[in-house]
C-alpha cells in the first residue's frame, strides 16, 4: 500500500512538472507569436505611414512646382506689361515733346507740301492740314509766308486748320486722311518694339530655367 501511495505521489509530481513545463512552453510560444504579430503589424503600419508620407510629399512637390511655374508665368506677364507701359510712357513723352516743337513740325509739314506740289504740278487738288489750336497760332504766319497759304481764301489749294486735339498734325488729300500724331506714332513704335521686348523676356526666361 505504501509503495502504491509513493508511486502515485511521484507520478503526480512528475505529471505536474511536465504539465507545468508544457504550459510554460505554450506560454512562451504564444508570447513569441504575439510578439511576432505585433512586430509584423508595426512594420506594416510603418511602411504604410512611410508610403503615405512619400505620396503626400510628391503631391506637395508637384503642387509647389505647378504653383511656382504659374507664379513665374504671372510674374513674367506682369513684368512684360509693366515694361510695355513704361516704354509706352517714355515714347509718348518723347514723341509728344517732339511734335510740340514748332520748328520740327514746320520741317515735316514743309517736306510733305513740297512733295505734294511736285506731284500735283499740273493741277492742285485741295489739301487740308490740321494741327492743334496752339500750334496753329505758331504756324499761321510761317505758312502764309513759306507755303503761300492765303489768309483770306483757299486759292492756294492748301488749307491749314487748328482742329486737331493732340500733338502732331494730319493731312487730307484726295479723300484720304493720314495722321502724324502722338497716338499714331506711339502705336506704330509699340508694334515694332513689343515683339522685340517679348523676345528678350522669352530668352531671359529660358536662361533662368537652364540655370
Amino acid at each position: 500500500m505504501t509503495d502504491t501511495i509513493e508511486s502515485f505521489v511521484t507520478k503526480l509530481k512528475s505529471e505536474g512538472v511536465e504539465e507545468g513545463k508544457r504550459q510554460a512552453d505554450q506560454l512562451r510560444s504564444d508570447a513569441q507569436q504575439q510578439a511576432e504579430q505585433i512586430v509584423a503589424d508595426a512594420k506594416r503600419q510603418a511602411e504604410k505611414i512611410i508610403a503615405d508620407a512619400n505620396a503626400e510629399a510628391e503631391s506637395m512637390l508637384a503642387r509647389s512646382r505647378t504653383e511656382m511655374e504659374l507664379a513665374a508665368r504671372d510674374a513674367t506677364l506682369k513684368l512684360r506689361d509693366s515694361l510695355e507701359k513704361a516704354l509706352q510712357a517714355v515714347l509718348t513723352g518723347l514723341v509728344e515733346s517732339q511734335l510740340n516743337d514748332a520748328e520740327f513740325l514746320r520741317g515735316l509739314i514743309q517736306s510733305i507740301v513740297s512733295r505734294y506740289l511736285e506731284a500735283e504740278i499740273e493741277s492742285y487738288a485741295p489739301m487740308k492740314i490740321s494741327v492743334s489750336p496752339e500750334m496753329h497760332k505758331q504756324l499761321t504766319d510761317w505758312a502764309i509766308e513759306k507755303l503761300r497759304i492765303s489768309a483770306i481764301d483757299d486759292t492756294s489749294g492748301i488749307d491749314l486748320k487748328g482742329e486737331l486735339r493732340q500733338a502732331g498734325f494730319e493731312f487730307s488729300l484726295h479723300g484720304a486722311t493720314i495722321e502724324v500724331t502722338k497716338d499714331s506714332i506711339v502705336d506704330t513704335l509699340m508694334q515694332l518694339v513689343s515683339p522685340s521686348l517679348r523676345e528678350v523676356i522669352r530668352q531671359a526666361n529660358q536662361s533662368r530655367e537652364g540655370t
